[in-house]
């Protein structure tokens, strides 16, 4: 696979998350969710705006395979911060796919220096090489993950990518890929099992631990009782308590993606 046609996929599975409706505290094809400065055809700009650059994350890991995972990572890094300048291009500085970017930025990277190292493309695999890379990033102070990080001790997106994101990779992509078999439906059923598992940083940093746990909570209760008034009453909660899901929508993008590429 080129990385043109990665970077596709990429977007793919970028608008089919965004698509996938209703999402709590996202924005979907009926709602802003918790959002005030996003909307549905500005998620699409930016998706737009963000392709190219996706390619180039796959060169990275085709053309620089040779070096260290550091140099890799250092690369990778630049990348991701030219991607990031044209996302607010797009979207006039608001921030829609900073999370996303970093997730499969991550991703594809990997995917490719495994490539050109002549090694399995698996879930495993890949999980290991993101761990590899990933462990050479520092949290930058003064930024929101690193607010979340010191206020309540949650690694967030950056903890997620060290780890390999392996349980979702191991755990969570069997289940998507049988939500997919089952409809769309059962594919916003899963993102609901997403937001009750992960230890969500846009959550903690908006609302706190207490109204973080809470969502939690009620994401696990609607999963297990999934219907449509259960759908509905969370859906509003989550938007009159400002309860952004932002990195459960990244996982969720990131799971679609590797669906798409990986046995």
């Amino acid at each position: 696979m080129n990385p043109i046609t990665m970077a596709d996929l990429a977007a793919q599975a970028m608008r089919q998350q965004l698509d996938v409706t209703p999402k709590p505290g996202l924005v979907d094809r009926r709602s802003t969710g918790a959002h005030t400065d996003l909307d549905y055809d500005m998620m699409l700009r930016a998706i737009e705006a963000v392709r190219p650059h996706l390619v180039t994350f796959g060169q990275t890991g085709l053309f620089v395979a040779e070096k260290s995972d550091r140099e890799v990572a250092d690369v990778m890094q630049k990348v991701g911060e030219a991607t990031l300048d044209a996302m607010f291009e797009a979207t006039g500085g608001v921030n829609a796919y900073k999370g996303t970017v970093f997730c499969l930025g991550l991703f594809i990277t990997a995917y490719y220096c495994l490539l050109r190292r002549q090694k399995p493309l698996t879930a495993a695999t890949v999980s290991d090489q993101i761990a590899a890379l990933s462990a050479h990033i520092v949290r930058r102070k003064d930024t929101h993950g690193d607010w979340v990080n010191e206020s309540y001790g949650v690694e967030g997106a950056l903890g997620e990518a060290q780890q390999g994101y392996r349980v979702w990779l191991k755990d969570a992509l069997p289940m998507l890929r049988q939500a997919k078999r089952e409809g769309e439906e059962e594919l916003a059923r899963f993102f609901l099992f997403i937001v009750s598992k992960l230890k969500d940083s846009c959550l903690y940093y908006r609302v706190g631990a207490e109204l973080a746990e809470n969502a939690r909570t009620i994401a696990d209760y609607v999963y297990h009782h999934y219907d449509g008034d259960n759908v509905s009453a969370m859906c509003s909660y989550f938007e009159r308590c400002h309860l952004s899901t932002g990195g459960s929508g990244d996982i969720f993008t990131l799971l679609l993606l590797a669906d798409s590429v990986l046995q």
